[in-house]
């Protein structure tokens, strides 16, 4: 038996082609942030297994979804994925093998419309179906599934349209570098003026040069400066806090 687990706030325009993608599951649980558009409208057409819970933390999602899943395996997937025939094909035959407590997946990111090729997105390799039993998931943001056992690679990848527009691209850029400061802080992280620079900078030139984003046309420019962006925010925002606390 494999469980669906998929987080929700405000998914109107992605949750019903991410519930059709995963149908073939025998289970899915929709874990809502107190959406206030039409999300748990859609999300009844496809189970009735939703828990409205009030978490800033994602590993307390994703462990809350572990703890209700009632399947062997665990598929964790965002409400802006998707799984294609060629994935879901791939996964039922990896839950029937005894070599793999979990596997990895990679993505394809579509980016303002297109699939982005280069940047740091082509090298993603995320662990999101493993066995119920064999771990937890750890950090508030950008948050790991920790698991003991072998683990193996799945060939198909997740399509991921996370970013249909600058605006809400920048937002959940600014929402995710303030948390990721937070914990960050809280585990006594320091950071000086050079870094708040010298990252940002080196961030660019990974994803434009290194990671060949220039390939991508524009499209690779402007994301590559977006990360850029996004490592910058954090560190102010990390440098902002420890200054307030020396105050």
């Amino acid at each position: 038996m494999i469980s669906g687990v998929v987080l929700t706030f405000n998914e109107e325009k992605d949750i019903k082609n991410c519930l059709e993608s995963i149908k073939f599951l025998d289970e899915i649980i929709v874990i809502d942030n107190h959406s206030s558009d039409t999300t748990l409208e859609i999300v009844k057409n496809y189970t009735d297994r939703i828990f409205v819970k009030k978490y800033d933390d994602f590993s307390k999602k994703r462990n809350f979804g572990l703890e209700k899943a009632r399947g062997e395996w665990i598929l964790f997937i965002d409400a802006d994925e998707r799984i294609t025939p060629e994935l879901r094909e791939e996964i039922l035959k990896a839950v029937n093998q005894n070599r793999y407590v979990g596997f990895y997946l990679s993505r394809e990111d579509y980016f303002l419309g297109k699939k982005l090729n280069h940047t740091e997105t082509s090298k993603v390799r995320l662990l999101r179906l493993a066995k119920k039993e064999v771990g937890v998931w750890e950090r508030p943001v950008h948050e790991t599934w920790n698991i003991k056992g072998k683990r193996g690679y799945l060939k198909n990848p997740l399509q991921h349209y996370s970013h249909p527009n600058l605006s809400e691209f920048i937002n959940k850029i600014k929402i995710y570098s303030e948390a990721d400061a937070k914990y960050r802080f809280s585990k006594g992280a320091k950071i000086s003026i050079l870094q708040i620079v010298s990252f940002p900078i080196a961030k660019f030139f990974k994803n434009y040069f290194w990671c060949l984003g220039f390939l991508d046309g524009w499209r690779g420019l402007v994301f590559s400066g977006l990360m850029a962006y996004h490592s910058f925010l954090i560190r102010l925002n990390l440098y902002k806090m420890g200054k307030i606390s020396k105050d």
